[in-house]
């Protein structure tokens, strides 16, 4: 899955070519996306924030 993800999020970038420093950051990167939008992980304020975003209309849902 990982090696499919920098496909898609680097077109052109092949994962074999990375340094060492670079594979780590796009690893924690796609880590803390996750972690912050993918599912209610961590602290039940974070959880609550998601969870109000998502009963936003889809027009407004994922505005900065």
């Amino acid at each position: 899955m990982l090696l499919q993800t920098p496909g898609d999020l680097l077109p052109g970038v092949d994962p074999d070519d990375l340094d060492p420093e670079d594979l780590e950051f796009v690893v924690e990167q796609a880590f803390d996306r996750y972690f912050e939008t993918g599912g209610l992980f961590g602290e039940v304020e974070a959880a609550a924030r998601l969870l109000d975003r998502v009963a936003e209309p889809v027009s407004t849902r994922w505005r900065a």
